[in-house]
């Protein structure tokens, strides 16, 4: 036994007790079903869906009907709006995370290029910092080593020398301190803001 063979009386039980989207669907399957849900179930089911799901009282209908609109027709009528406010905040909501994902992106980028600058930046000091490093040992082993003429006249040269070469070497060992810091903070930074923009690929944009 099929659903359209059950008694006129019982489908008009079982298709009024359906929304009105479930409703068209049924009776779009069946001729017979179809002429239950245009017949059959009368203004009533209308009237039932329309204080239900929107709120509409007789007294408010009194005033919302044009002409001699019917309630399958107000319901309609407020079915239609309902779906074009539901598109449009679905719409304002895709734009909202676009424009998010927009600025996490150029967050992104901006942290990118301050992280490449900042690692650019440390090699830059940790390679001064050998060479004065080398300077220093070199300084060591010659005052160890040479002859007493020789110190002498290195050490009149090293008076004459505008750079300190312990003092330059403690403010680049600070430096490369102060350097690393930063870079950890801005990679700590990017992994979230990467993270982020890791989560809108999942949605529909």
């Amino acid at each position: 036994m099929q659903i359209g063979d059950l008694p006129q009386c019982l489908l008009r039980e079982i298709l009024g007790r359906l929304d009105a989207p479930e409703l068209c669907t049924l009776a779009s399957t069946c001729r017979k079903l179809n002429e239950v849900a245009r017949k059959d179930l009368g203004e009533s089911y209308w009237q039932n869906l329309c204080e239900t799901q929107y709120g509409l009282t007789v007294d408010g209908v009194q005033q919302a009907r044009r002409g001699t609109a019917t309630w399958k027709e107000l319901y309609q009528e407020r079915f239609l709006e309902s779906k074009r406010n539901r598109q449009r905040a679905k719409h304002r909501k895709l734009i909202a995370i676009q424009n998010e994902r927009n600025d996490v992106q150029r967050e992104v980028d901006i942290l990118s290029n301050e992280a490449r600058d900042l690692s650019k930046q440390e090699r830059a000091e940790l390679s001064l910092l050998s060479e004065l490093n080398k300077s220093r040992r070199a300084d060591v082993a010659l005052k160890t080593w040479s002859p007493v003429s020789v110190s002498v006249w290195h050490k009149k040269v090293v008076e004459q020398s505008p750079i300190n070469v312990e003092k330059r070497i403690q403010e680049l060992e600070a430096k490369v301190e102060v350097t690393r810091l930063l870079l950890k903070g801005v990679l700590k930074r990017l992994h979230v803001k990467r993270r982020r923009l890791e989560s809108f690929e999942g949605l529909a944009i």
